[in-house]
């Protein structure tokens, strides 16, 4: 788990990044999928 300010702090513009990784992913790992700051999507 990162403790990292810009996790689940971003807006999703995609439902994949560029690998076609589904969008968002749970980054904290706290159960809440929201898209990270900087995140590609």
């Amino acid at each position: 788990m990162s403790a990292s300010p810009v996790i689940d702090r971003g807006i999703c513009q995609a439902i994949t990044d560029q690998r076609g990784v589904p969008r968002p992913r749970d980054g904290n790992e706290d159960g809440v999928a929201i898209c990270d700051i900087g995140a590609a999507g």
